[in-house]
């Protein structure tokens, strides 16, 4: 299982990355996919934030809040895309 994310670290990345493996869909799918991801990965790092647990975002996505840095950074990564093209839509 080569890039995928695992079950128990959350549930939800671990089907959508299951599923667009097997679908035959474009770059600007998979990036519409993630900006949708984007609004519940950034509840997520919100809560971690403030529970004290640090994730570091990545360096190529300067604009926004942290969180919002964070969470395009993993919807990109559970869709399988840049997170420059999921940050488009």
């Amino acid at each position: 299982m080569d890039n995928y994310c695992h079950p128990t670290d959350d549930p939800v990345s671990f089907v959508v990355s299951v599923n667009v493996k097997r679908r035959h869909l474009s770059t600007g799918q998979l990036a519409m996919l993630g900006a949708e991801l984007v609004p519940m990965f950034e509840a997520q790092a919100n809560a971690r934030m403030k529970s004290g647990a640090r994730l570091d975002p990545p360096a190529d996505l300067q604009e926004g809040s942290r969180a919002a840095r964070e969470s395009t950074s993993k919807a990109a990564k559970v869709v399988g895309t840049s997170g420059r093209s999921v940050a488009t839509y």
